[in-house]
């Protein structure tokens, strides 16, 4: 399960929140590649600096919740990890 993190600000958590929604609308789903994409634009965004271990839980976050490993999360992946 995805920990909660309270050292993301809220409208962090807010942007995370809504790119997921718009990636994972009407059967779409989040590869790899997006969420690496995303996540570097919204450090950027944010002026924060992705260190080495932020890319690597990054990257164990997503096997964890891609439970069919097919390299790609879906909607009810997701949302089974944010139970």
């Amino acid at each position: 399960k995805m920990r909660d993190d309270d050292d993301i600000p809220a409208d962090v958590e807010a942007d995370i929140e809504a790119w997921a929604e718009k990636e994972l609308a009407d059967g779409g789903t989040i590869t790899g590649e997006e969420a690496i994409d995303f996540f570097g634009k919204l450090a950027k965004k944010n002026k924060y600096k992705m260190k080495p271990e932020d890319w690597a839980y990054l990257g164990y976050m997503f096997g964890q919740t891609d439970t069919n490993h097919d390299g790609e999360l879906d909607a009810s992946e997701v949302e089974a990890a944010m139970e």
